[in-house]
């Protein structure tokens, strides 16, 4: 288990691939080598629509491709597929187990938390989980009952009340992440650009120069 510093965590935010495996193009391990040497260093397993016991084995192979990299594999909504399969953490929101047992349970796992507005951001806040989404910043197909669409307006006003590192989700790509200048954001966490991309080694770095501008 890599430290859980808040500081690494953060750096480790700026893209933040949410793995939707039926989108990806390329041989798996070929999508995750090209996308960590571009830059990515979080990986989340989510694949809404897959059993759990499909996920464990999608999982295995993950795991086996990422072990020894200077990444965190994070599981989402499941703990148990989590603990199953050795992950570096789970991402939880509103409808999953409440994080602050599971974190009082499991003090390994980096827990990840979703935010749409102030109650969820306090919850975080009082859980002291590891690092939170807030989203939806777009309209966005690979999450059919997404929550309310967030203004640049609603992120300043939802960051400001937190210390948290955090990230955007929700349809982002490189022609709407203009939205995100002076937003104090530590990442964007990405699925279909970039899982759906025949040229992931590039889409992370299209993703990662909002870093360098």
């Amino acid at each position: 288990m890599r430290s859980k510093d808040r500081s690494k965590i953060a750096d480790y935010l700026k893209c933040y691939i949410i793995l939707e495996t039926d989108l990806i193009k390329l041989p798996l391990e070929e999508f995750l080598n090209q996308c960590i040497e571009a830059g990515a260093k979080m990986f989340q397993l989510r694949n809404k629509h897959k059993t759990a016991r499909e996920n464990f084995h999608i999982g295995e192979s993950i795991k086996k491709i990422l072990d020894g990299k200077d990444v965190f594999f994070i599981i989402n909504d499941r703990v148990d597929l989590a603990l199953c399969l050795d992950a570096d953490g789970v991402h939880l929101g509103e409808k999953d187990l409440p994080a602050d047992i599971v974190k009082r349970k499991y003090k390994d796992l980096i827990i990840g938390y979703s935010c749409n507005n102030l109650s969820d951001i306090n919850y975080a806040n009082q859980t002291n989980v590891d690092y939170i989404g807030i989203g939806p910043a777009f309209p966005t197909k690979t999450k059919e009952d997404h929550r309310t669409v967030l203004s640049k307006e609603d992120y300043n006003k939802l960051l400001s009340h937190t210390n948290l590192p955090a990230v955007a989700i929700g349809g982002i790509t490189p022609k709407n992440i203009s939205k995100f200048h002076d937003i104090p954001i530590s990442g964007f966490a990405v699925s279909s650009y970039i899982c759906a991309s025949e040229n992931p080694f590039e889409a992370v770095k299209n993703i990662l120069s909002f870093f360098h501008e």
